[in-house]
């Protein structure tokens, strides 16, 4: 898929004059295709020869905005080394792609062994099923769904940063707070986790 975002939309230019919305072309791409973005590989990796080269000129002024934001929330930081390094009551957004190598690289193994990803039908439910069912699930996909379910079966693990930075990114992200909330509490119920 070669595409090129411009104005919030991806333009496809494998297709002329088509033009559709950003979000919908992300949500369907797998995890691994994420990787091979082009435009996304430019943020991560911040190459400015290859925007440069796209001539996207409101993918360099997003850039130079989060390189400025970058040093403010530098100068933030509290020079003290016992003070963690950071503002108090703050802790650092976590990126997808950060995340992610964490839970590849993790030992998983304890969690993959209970994971019973399909339901093993018999009779009339098979038939039932294989009509009106969901798709099958693409054979390159399993690796990534076992992942996600381990994932949601490891419960949580305060001793590890990673964690609770995954935690109060999700937070900070669905409520809009800007300081970190407490681990534990009612407060998580707001963004749909069971007291």
């Amino acid at each position: 898929m070669d595409s090129e975002i411009m104005n919030g939309s991806a333009v496809n230019s494998d297709l002329p004059g088509t033009q559709s919305n950003f979000l919908p072309a992300m949500k369907s791409l797998p995890i691994s295709a994420v990787k091979q973005n082009i435009i996304l590989q430019t943020l991560i990796n911040g190459d400015e020869l290859s925007a440069q080269e796209h001539g996207n000129e409101d993918l360099l002024r997003a850039q130079e905005e989060w390189e400025a934001l970058e040093t403010i929330q530098t100068e933030l930081r509290c020079e003290k080394p016992g003070l963690l390094g950071d503002v108090p009551g703050q802790s650092n957004i976590i990126s997808f792609n950060e995340a992610l190598q964490f839970f590849q690289t993790a030992d998983m193994s304890a969690f993959m062994s209970k994971i019973k990803p399909t339901v093993q039908r018999t009779g009339l439910s098979v038939i039932y099923h294989l009509l009106f069912g969901p798709p099958r699930l693409n054979k390159e996909l399993h690796a990534e769904r076992d992942l996600v379910l381990a994932i949601a079966q490891s419960p949580l693990d305060s001793s590890q940063p990673v964690y609770i930075r995954v935690l109060q990114t999700i937070y900070k992200r669905l409520t809009g707070a800007r300081f970190d909330c407490p681990l534990y509490g009612s407060h998580w119920e707001q963004i749909g986790f069971q007291g």
